[in-house]
């Protein structure tokens, strides 16, 4: 089984987000950070960095950290409407194309993978996601979304994917503040036959129960000889096997 780990907001390199990389680095595995462009575009120190922070490699020399696309303000933090939810085509076109071209100018690399903030997106998103063919991967919250996935976006764990197609992974646990260690240990014991396991976590409001807790789930699925990717690494894994 594959697991991904989606960290959500990496707007600053917090001391929260360097304990959760230096988790990652001391058991060798990938997870895929958030970031949202208007928070982090006039910020240069962050902007730096992010783009360090990206060429970080596994002893394998995969990615350490796919940063992906949050969106452009995640708009809903102050009681508005979530950025991909009550919005039409044409602004979620322009807030996809603004925060692409921040990866690209100022990141240095290309997003592949997006996620909307709240994880609430809707039929729009979908039209407005095929007109950036970079973007193969979408992580959602299957309550949340209101549309209905049809080739080329392709959930691994309904339907087997053929090349060419891009993935919509949809979040097994989705999680604030706690570590989902009991469900993680629950899921292996009900659905171990998936292809596989996305967990949400936000590290930035964590303490340090959070933290052992995260290591511990670790150290679990280690021992269930998982293997951790990043979303894109995923998708070029899924193309390789197909």
């Amino acid at each position: 089984m594959v697991v991904i780990i989606k960290a959500d907001d990496f707007n600053d390199y917090s001391p929260n987000w360097q304990r959760f990389i230096a988790i990652l680095q001391q058991n060798d595995i990938s997870a895929a950070a958030g970031v949202s462009t208007k928070l982090v575009v006039s910020n240069h120190a962050e902007i730096l960095n992010i783009r360090e922070l990206s060429a970080l490699r596994r002893s394998d020399n995969q990615p350490l950290i796919e940063f992906w696309n949050h969106g452009y303000d995640h708009a809903g933090d102050n009681g508005d409407s979530p950025e991909f939810d009550n919005s039409d085509v044409d602004l979620q076109k322009k807030h996809l194309q603004i925060a692409q071209r921040f990866f690209s100018d100022s990141l240095h690399f290309t997003a592949k993978t997006f996620s909307a903030p709240h994880n609430r997106s809707t039929a729009a998103t979908l039209h407005a996601l095929s007109g950036f063919p970079e973007l193969n991967v979408i992580m959602r919250y299957k309550m949340h979304e209101k549309y209905s996935l049809k080739r080329p976006w392709i959930d691994p764990n309904k339907k087997k994917c053929k090349p060419g197609d891009k993935i919509c992974l949809n979040i097994t646990y989705q999680y604030l503040f706690d570590i989902p260690s009991t469900d993680v240990e629950n899921y292996f014991k009900a659905r171990k036959k998936e292809n596989y396991l996305l967990i949400q976590l936000h590290p930035n409001p964590w303490d340090d129960n959070d933290f052992n807790d995260f290591q511990n789930m670790i150290s679990f699925l280690k021992e269930k000889n998982v293997k951790f990717m990043t979303p894109d690494e995923y998708f070029q894994y899924l193309n390789r096997i197909n």
